[in-house]
C-alpha cells in the first residue's frame, strides 16, 4: 500500500522562533503560503526570493481500511529534496537528507499506529552559490553560480507513505556484469532492513530466469549480494547497432508467513567497454557522436516526461548516439526514454566548478547513491565524477593578439595543472574511486577537460572551443594533428547564438562583440540572430568534420555543447529554450549523417594564384558497406568552375580518403565555393565550403581583410 502526499502543503521562511515550534501538533500554520509538492519554492509569494531555510507542513490522515497489522512496518519516503532537509513526524525528529536525486526513507511504524491524524514537517534549505566561493553542495548545474539566478530549492520529487512487511528493501542495485549471445549475468545488491533476526527467502526473476535462495538476517540493516544468469539473452544495443529489448528484474523478499516486500526495475542486457576512449557495446565498436544535455528546464519539476523524451528524440533525429547529462542528474524519465530510444548516456555526478574540501564525504556517498539509482539503465555507458570550472571568457583582441594569448595561456594552464589541487587530486579521485567501487561494469573518469599531465600524460576528454574562445574552427585540425591525445574524445565544443530578436544576456552579447560586431539597431535584430546561428552551425559542422576524420585514429567520439538553451535569449543550444530548432540544429544533423563526404576546411581567405591541396574523405558509420558511392566536388568562382568525380565502395564503419583536389586559386577576387555531393543507395547529401579570393598582398594598396570571423 502507498499513500501519495503530493498536493498542497503550507510553507514559510524559517525564523529561530518558528523552527522551535513549527513541527508541533498544535501549531497554527493558517497564515502560511500554499506550495505544491512536488515543486520548488521559487515563485511562491513571500518565499520565492529566499535561499531558505523554508519550513513545510501538512497533515496526513490514515485512510480507512488501512489498519496496522501486527508485523506491518510503515515508512515515509522522499524521492528528492533540493538540497538538505530535516524531517519531523508528529513532533518526533526522524532524521535529515542531503543530495537532491536519491530517495531517503524513515520508519514511522510506532507513530503511525498511535493515531489517525498526523503532522509531517520538513525544513528544507538550499544555500545560494557565490560565484567566487568554493561549493559545499553537490547541486551541479542546477546552481551554475550566476548572479541573480533563482534558487532551485524545494521538495521537487514525490513524497509518500509506504507499507512493508517485517523486512523492507531499503535500496537495491542492479548491474549487468557480462553479456553476449550465449548468456548474460546480472549482479544484484540489496539493503534489507529486518525488524528482528529471521530467515527469509529471496526470489529474483528476469527474462525467464529465476533464482530462489534462503538467507538468515540479523535485526537491522543487512547488505546482501548475488548474481543471476540469463541464457541466450536478447541483447540491448544502441539504436545505430540494433534493437533495445528491455526486461523487468523482479526482487521479492518472503518471510515464512508472507511476501514482505517487492521491487521491480527495468533493465537491458548488454556490456559496455572503453579502451583509449574507443567504446564497444557487446563487443561491437562504435564511434560516439554525442551532445551535452543541460538541465531541461530552469526547475526540474517543469521538465515533464514529454519534454524529456522529445529532447532525446531530437538528439536521435540528428543521428547522435550519445547524450551527456552534464553537471546534473536528470529526472528519471530521461533515462527511461534513453533506454527505449537506444541512446547511450554519459552521466556526470553533480560536481561542478570549484568545490570545498568538505564536499569529499558527500561526493563519495552520493556516488554510491547514483549507482544505486541509475545503475540498472542499459543506456548508462560512462560515469564522470566532476565537470570542471565554468568556461573562462578571455578578452580577445586582434587575430594575432588572440593567437599569442591562446598559446601563452595554454602553456601556463598546462604547467599549472601539473601541481596537485584539492579538487583535482583529492575530491575528484575520491568520487571516482567511489563510483568504480560501486560499479566496475562501466568506465569511470574522475574529471573531464583535463589536459595530459605528468607522469602518465594520459589526460581525459577535452574541451576545445576553437572558433569561439580561441582562433578559428579550422585551427582544430592543426591542433589535433599536433596533440593527437587531446583528440581522443572532445566532450565540449561549440559556440553560443541568439535564439531570436530579443536581447541577449550580457555575457553572450559581449562574446559576439568580441568576435565580430554588435548588431546595428532593432530593425536588423532578426537578421543578426540568424547570422549568429549560421556561424554556430558552421563552427559545429567544421569541428564535427575534423573529428570524424580522426575516427578511431585516435578519436573515440565527441559531444557538442549543447542540445538546448537554458536561457530564453540564447546560448549554446541547437534548440531554443522553447525547443524551436535554430539554424545550427540543421547543420549538426547534416554533419552527423551516417555516411558523409568531408573536405579539409578552407581558410576564410584564399590568395589569388596560390596553390592548395584539399583532401576528400568519405566517413561511413553504417555496419554495411555503402556500395557504389559517388562523390562530386565542384569548385565555383566568379566566371568559372571545375569538377572532380570519384566512385567506389565505402567500407563499413570506416574513414576512407577518396582523393585530393589540387587547387590553383583563380586570379578573380570575390567569393569561391567548394561543393561536395555524395550519392549512395537512395540517399544524397551535399555541403558547401565558402571562402573569399583576395589579391596577393603586394597588389593591395591597403591591408587584406581581417581574419576575424564575422558571421
Amino acid at each position: 500500500m502507498q499513500l501519495d502526499l503530493s498536493g498542497v502543503w503550507r510553507a514559510t521562511i524559517a525564523t529561530d522562533d518558528l523552527r522551535r515550534r513549527y513541527h508541533l501538533d498544535d501549531f497554527d500554520d493558517a497564515g502560511w503560503a500554499e506550495v505544491t509538492v512536488p515543486g520548488h519554492w521559487a515563485g511562491i509569494d513571500g518565499i520565492g526570493n529566499s535561499d531558505g531555510p523554508v519550513l513545510h507542513r501538512r497533515t496526513v490522515e490514515r485512510p480507512d481500511g488501512s489498519e496496522v497489522g501486527a508485523d506491518d512496518r510503515w515508512w515515509i519516503v522522499f524521492d528528492g529534496v533540493i538540497y538538505q532537509s530535516d524531517v519531523w513526524f508528529d513532533g518526533t525528529y526522524l532524521g535529515d537528507t542531503e543530495g537532491y536525486f536519491a530517495p531517503h526513507d524513515f520508519e514511522i511504524t510506532e507513530l503511525w499506529r498511535t493515531r489517525h491524524e498526523h503532522v509531517l514537517a520538513v525544513e528544507a534549505t538550499c544555500r545560494r552559490i557565490a560565484p567566487s566561493a568554493p561549493r559545499r553542495q553537490l547541486t551541479g548545474l542546477l546552481q551554475p553560480g550566476d548572479d541573480g539566478e533563482a534558487n532551485p530549492g524545494g521538495i521537487w520529487r514525490p513524497v509518500r507513505i509506504e507499507r512493508s512487511g517485517p523486512v523492507r528493501i531499503r535500496s537495491h542495485r542492479v548491474l549487468c556484469t557480462s553479456a553476449d549471445e550465449g548468456s548474460a549475468t546480472l549482479a544484484i545488491e540489496a539493503d534489507l532492513d529486518s525488524d528482528i533476526g529471521r530467515n527469509v527467502t529471496i526470489r529474483t526473476s528476469v527474462a525467464g530466469a529465476e533464482r530462489i535462495e534462503g538467507h538468515q538476517l540479523a535485526a537491522g540493516r543487512n547488505r546482501l549480494s548475488w548474481t543471476i544468469t540469463v541464457d541466450r539473452p536478447a541483447l540491448w544495443w544502441p539504436h545505430s547497432l540494433g534493437d533495445q529489448p528491455l526486461h523487468d528484474v523482479s526482487l521479492e523478499v518472503r518471510t515464512a508467513e508472507r511476501t514482505s516486500d517487492r521491487r521491480v526495475r527495468r533493465t537491458g542486457l548488454r556490456r559496455v567497454t572503453m579502451r583509449n576512449w574507443i567504446t564497444s557495446v557487446n563487443g561491437e565498436r562504435i564511434y560516439l557522436k554525442g551532445i551535452n544535455l543541460l538541465p531541461a528546464a530552469p526547475y526540474l519539476d517543469l521538465a515533464g516526461p514529454a519534454l524529456q523524451r522529445d529532447d532525446l528524440e531530437r538528439a536521435k533525429a540528428a543521428h547522435l548516439d550519445l547524450v551527456r547529462v552534464t553537471g546534473h542528474v536528470a529526472p528519471a524519465d530521461t533515462y527511461a526514454a534513453a533506454d527505449e530510444l537506444g541512446l547511450l548516456v554519459w552521466q556526470d555526478l553533480p560536481m561542478y566548478g570549484r568545490l570545498h574540501r568538505s564536499a569529499r564525504r558527500h561526493a563519495a556517498t552520493q556516488a554510491r547513491e547514483l549507482v544505486d539509482s541509475l545503475g540498472h539503465h542499459p543506456s548508462i555507458a560512462l560515469w564522470c565524477a566532476h565537470n570542471p570550472a565554468p568556461l573562462s571568457n578571455p578578452a580577445l583582441g586582434s587575430n594575432h593578439e588572440r593567437t599569442i594569448t591562446t598559446f601563452v595561456a595554454g602553456a601556463e594552464t598546462a604547467l599549472r595543472r601539473q601541481f596537485p589541487t584539492i579538487n583535482r587530486t583529492v575530491l575528484d579521485r575520491a568520487a571516482a574511486r567511489a563510483l568504480r567501487r560501486s560499479d566496475s561494469t562501466r568506465p569511470t573518469i574522475a574529471r573531464s577537460g583535463l589536459v595530459p599531465g605528468l607522469p602518465t600524460l594520459d589526460g581525459t576528454a577535452s574541451h576545445l572551443f576553437f572558433g569561439w574562445y580561441q582562433g578559428e574552427a579550422r585551427h582544430l585540425a592543426t591542433f589535433c594533428a599536433a596533440l593527437p591525445r587531446m583528440a581522443r574524445f572532445v566532450s565540449a565544443f561549440g559556440a553560443q547564438s541568439a535564439s531570436g530578436p530579443g536581447p541577449l544576456r550580457d555575457r553572450v552579447a559581449q562574446r559576439w562583440v568580441e568576435r565580430s560586431t554588435p548588431r546595428s539597431g532593432d530593425e536588423h535584430a532578426d537578421a543578426w540572430a540568424a547570422a549568429t546561428q549560421d556561424y554556430q552551425g558552421e563552427l559545429i559542422r567544421t569541428s564535427v568534420d575534423t573529428l570524424r576524420r580522426l575516427k578511431y585514429r585516435p578519436g573515440g567520439g565527441f559531444a557538442v555543447l549543447a542540445l538546448a538553451d537554458t536561457d530564453g535569449s540564447g546560448g549554446w543550444g541547437g534548440l531554443a529554450q522553447d525547443r524551436r530548432p535554430k539554424r545550427s540544429y540543421d547543420a549538426l544533423r547534416e554533419a552527423c549523417r551516417p555516411v558523409v563526404a568531408i573536405a579539409d576546411p578552407l581558410p576564410r581567405h584564399l590568395v589569388a594564384g596560390s596553390t592548395r591541396v584539399v583532401d576528400v574523405h568519405v566517413v561511413n558509420d553504417l555496419r554495411t558497406t555503402a556500395r557504389d558511392a559517388r562523390v562530386t566536388a565542384r569548385l565555383r568562382w566568379r566566371g568559372g568552375e571545375r569538377t572532380w568525380n570519384w566512385q567506389g565502395d565505402a567500407p563499413a564503419d570506416s574513414v576512407a580518403r577518396v582523393g585530393s583536389l589540387q587547387l590553383v586559386v583563380p586570379d578573380v577576387p570575390g567569393p569561391i565555393t567548394l561543393s561536395l555531393t555524395l550519392r549512395h543507395d537512395a540517399d544524397t547529401c551535399r555541403r558547401d565550403l565558402a571562402a573569399t579570393i583576395v589579391a596577393p598582398p603586394h597588389h593591395l594598396s591597403e591591408p587584406p581583410p581581417s581574419e576575424e570571423p564575422i558571421p
